[in-house]
């Protein structure tokens, strides 16, 4: 969660700094959950106040909410909250389409139908309506993988397990000694 240190302070200076304690476990709450039920024995454990600290200390920190539905609502949390969400999506939607063109280069040509597994599987209907995100046809690119056999077949000669499976079982398995020979308890 962004904190604006002047505008805190600047909206903040009254408060008890029992109360700037209460105040920050509450926003750090909503910000983490999303939400803040009206219930004064909830928010008073929020907080880490006791019943009458807490009663003590509700008005003055409702002020800064707006109370309604049975929820406690902050305007400034709840943007940057929307923000950070829309950031996060177009961050993904960046790399999935950074994915696709790295791995689609050497690829050029070659008729690959196969969705993304993953992280990288695109789904157009999952894809934000944004004006600002990529573009339709980037999101129908973000769909497909490359499928160049070259590169599959250096990745697959990179991930040949078979002689280290051969080895680990020489060692967890190694020939026994026949019957009656030294070593055999």
């Amino acid at each position: 969660m962004p904190v604006y240190i002047g505008d805190y302070l600047a909206d903040t200076m009254h408060l008890s700094t029992e109360q700037h304690g209460a105040y920050l476990l509450l926003l750090l709450h909503l910000w983490q959950r999303g939400i803040l039920h009206d219930n004064d024995v909830v928010l008073a454990q929020i907080t880490g106040l006791d019943a009458g600290a807490w009663s003590n200390s509700r008005a003055v920190l409702a002020e800064f909410f707006e109370i309604h539905d049975g929820l406690w609502h902050h305007g400034r949390v709840e943007e940057e909250r929307s923000r950070a969400a829309a950031k996060q999506q177009s961050n993904s939607n960046k790399a999935k389409l950074a994915a696709y063109r790295r791995w689609n280069k050497s690829s050029a040509g070659s008729d690959c139908s196969n969705t993304a597994p993953g992280n990288a599987s695109g789904d157009a209907g999952s894809m934000p309506s944004d004006a600002k995100s990529e573009s339709q046809s980037e999101a129908k690119l973000l769909r497909t993988i490359p499928c160049s056999n070259s590169a599959y077949e250096k990745r697959a000669s990179l991930l040949d397990m078979r002689p280290f499976a051969q080895f680990w079982h020489r060692i967890m398995h190694p020939p026994s000694a026949p019957y009656g020979e030294p070593g055999d308890e």
